[in-house]
């Protein structure tokens, strides 16, 4: 159906009207792998870390997010610096680059909202850390990460990771986000 088609309807913003599970095709998948052996990947992240570990770079569309349980960053699309799929590729490319540190994916999905106007797509990617009990208590390594690309009608929007924690009697304490954008970092440099 088309989303266009679908702005006339009923509404709810808590509800996509569409959801599914994110899958990428072979297509895709080879595309990917020739973006990150042109250094995709290794130039997003010295984006990131110019803007959020250096304090280098100070472009106002790219954010730290930081909450009373939570850490992260977020990035607006701008046409100067990023290619469409830009976003895409590099949610994929850090689902793929934290699962080696200790990590499970919980979720990859797709789900579309209407949104007035517009129509609102996230791609997502959730993932857990692996179940490890140290001394008592459950190790939450970084915490649980959410990867989020945000479109408004097909066009990226923004790109945002989130780290969440606990704070409660049966979790160890997470180690700091800036320590996972360091390894991150380092990881293809």
């Amino acid at each position: 159906m088309d989303p266009e088609d679908l702005l006339s309807g009923n509404e709810h913003p808590a509800i996509p009207y569409h959801q599914e599970i994110l899958v990428r095709d072979d297509f895709w998948q080879k595309q990917q792998e020739e973006w990150m052996a042109a250094g995709g990947f290794e130039q997003f992240l010295c984006l990131i870390k110019e803007a959020f570990l250096d304090g280098t770079l100070t472009e106002d569309h790219f954010r730290s997010l930081t909450g009373a349980m939570s850490d992260g960053w977020m990035i607006k699309w701008h046409a100067h610096r990023f290619l469409d799929d830009t976003f895409s590729r590099c949610a994929d490319a850090l689902r793929d680059a934290i699962l080696p540190l200790g990590y499970t994916l919980y979720m990859s999905d797709l789900r579309e909202f209407l949104r007035g106007d517009y129509v609102e797509t996230i791609e997502r990617h959730y993932l857990k850390p692996a179940l490890v009990i140290k001394e008592g208590l459950a190790d939450q390594l970084y915490g649980n990460i959410l990867i989020e690309h945000r479109l408004i009608d097909r066009a990226s929007y923004d790109l945002r990771m989130v780290v969440q924690y606990y704070h409660d009697q049966n979790f160890a304490y997470p180690q700091p986000f800036v320590k996972l954008l360091n390894t991150l970092c380092r990881s293809v440099m």
